[in-house]
C-alpha cells in the first residue's frame, strides 16, 4: 500500500502501527490528553508527523461520545437581520471558533417567533443575534447552554456584546457641535421592528440624543423622532419650520430616505443641511455626497463574542448576564460641513 492510498484510509490504528505504539497512545497525543499520562518526546513528534502526513482528522462525533462534549456551537441566524453588521460579526465568530476546533451549526430563526429558538441536538454553546425579547432566550437559559448575544439582550447565563450607544451618539453630537451646529435634530421615523418589541437601540439612541442636547445646551427640536413620520414631513418640520442645521439619522436606511426626500424638496446637502447616521452600510460611502456615520465594528464584536464564549467553555469565566459595550468609529465624509 502506497503512502497516498494509506492517507485515504488514515486511522489511529494505522498511525499506531507506523509509530510502533498502541492506539490509545496515539489517541491521547492527538487529543491533547496529558493528565496522568506521559510519552517520550520523540514518539510524540513521530505521531504528530504521521498524522500530518496522512492528513488524519479525528472524528468529532466519537470524541464527543468519549468526553461528553459535542464540540458544536449553535449559531442562531436571524432571517431578518442587519446584513452588514450581523454578517461580519457572524463570519468572524465562526472563524474564531473553528480555529479552536469547534464546529458551527447554523439554525435559522425568526425574531417574531420565539419558539424557533430550539434545537433537536445537544451543543456546547450558542451565539444569538439581535435579541429584544426575553422569550427568545428561554431555550438556552432553561437548558443552561453557555451563550453570547451580539447586538441584543442576554439574561443570567449569558453575555451580551452590544454597540456602545451612549458613546456613539456622543461622538456624532460632539462632532457636529465642534463645527458650529447648535440646532441638531434626530430622525428615526420608526415602525414596529421584529414584532411587538422594538429593538433596544430605538429607545437608547433617542434617550442619548436627549442627553446630549441637554449636555451641550443645544436648541431643542420638537419631539417628532419617535413616531412614524415620513422623511418629507420631518424635513418640513425640522428644516423649514425649526431651522435645524444638522440631522442625525437612526441608521443607514433612514439616512437614504432622508437624503432622497431632501433632493425632492430642493434642500442641498451639506450646503443647507448636514446629515450623518449610525451604521456604515452600503451605499452610504457611494452617495453624493458620501455620508458621515458611526461604523459599528461587526468583526470586532464577533471576535469578542467568540473569545468570551470559548473562555466560558474552557472554564476561565462565568456567565452572569454581563453587558459589554463596544464603541464604534466616527467616519467623516462630505455630508457634513462647518457653519
Amino acid at each position: 500500500m502506497t503512502r497516498q492510498s494509506r492517507a485515504k484510509k488514515a486511522s489511529i490504528g494505522l498511525i499506531a502501527r507506523e509509530a510502533g505504539c498502541s492506539p490509545s497512545t496515539v489517541s491521547r497525543v492527538l487529543g491533547g490528553y496529558t493528565k496522568g499520562f506521559s510519552v517520550r518526546p520523540e514518539l510524540e513528534a513521530k505521531i504528530l508527523e504521521l498524522s500530518r502526513e496522512f492528513d488524519y482528522k479525528p472524528n468529532p462525533y466519537l470524541r464527543s461520545m468519549r468526553t461528553n462534549k459535542t464540540r458544536i456551537i449553535a449559531v442562531f441566524d436571524p432571517l431578518a437581520g442587519d446584513g452588514g453588521v450581523v454578517q461580519s460579526a457572524k463570519q468572524e465568530f465562526i472563524a474564531k471558533i473553528r480555529e479552536a476546533d469547534y464546529i458551527d451549526a447554523g439554525k435559522y430563526v425568526d425574531l417574531e417567533q420565539p419558539g424557533s429558538y430550539t434545537l433537536s441536538f445537544p451543543v456546547d454553546g450558542a451565539l444569538l443575534f439581535d435579541i429584544v425579547d426575553g422569550v427568545c432566550l428561554n431555550f438556552v437559559e432553561e437548558n443552561r447552554i453557555p451563550y453570547v448575544t451580539v447586538n441584543g439582550y442576554c439574561r443570567g447565563h449569558g453575555t451580551s456584546v452590544m454597540p456602545d450607544e451612549a458613546a456613539n451618539m456622543r461622538k456624532l453630537t460632539d462632532y457636529l457641535y465642534s463645527l458650529g451646529h447648535c440646532r441638531i435634530a434626530y430622525y428615526a421615523g420608526h415602525k414596529r421592528v421584529y414584532g411587538p418589541a422594538l429593538h433596544y437601540s430605538v429607545a437608547a439612541r433617542e434617550a442619548h440624543y436627549q442627553e446630549n442636547v441637554e449636555r451641550l445646551g443645544l436648541i431643542h427640536a420638537s419631539a417628532h423622532w419617535n413616531r412614524q413620520i415620513s422623511p418629507e414631513e420631518f424635513l418640513q418640520q425640522a428644516f423649514h419650520r425649526e431651522k435645524m442645521t444638522a440631522v442625525i439619522c437612526y441608521d443607514h436606511a433612514k439616512a437614504l430616505k432622508l437624503i432622497h426626500a431632501a433632493w425632492k424638496l430642493g434642500i442641498r446637502i451639506p450646503e443647507e443641511l448636514s446629515v450623518c447616521s449610525f451604521n456604515d452600510a452600503y451605499p452610504l460611502d457611494l452617495l453624493t455626497p458620501p455620508v458621515t456615520c458611526i461604523a459599528t465594528p461587526g468583526r470586532e464584536m464577533g471576535a469578542l463574542a467568540a473569545r468570551l464564549l470559548l473562555e466560558t467553555l474552557d472554564g476561565k469565566r462565568q456567565d452572569s448576564g454581563e453587558i459589554i459595550p463596544v464603541q464604534g468609529e466616527l467616519i467623516v465624509r462630505e455630508s457634513v460641513r462647518a457653519l
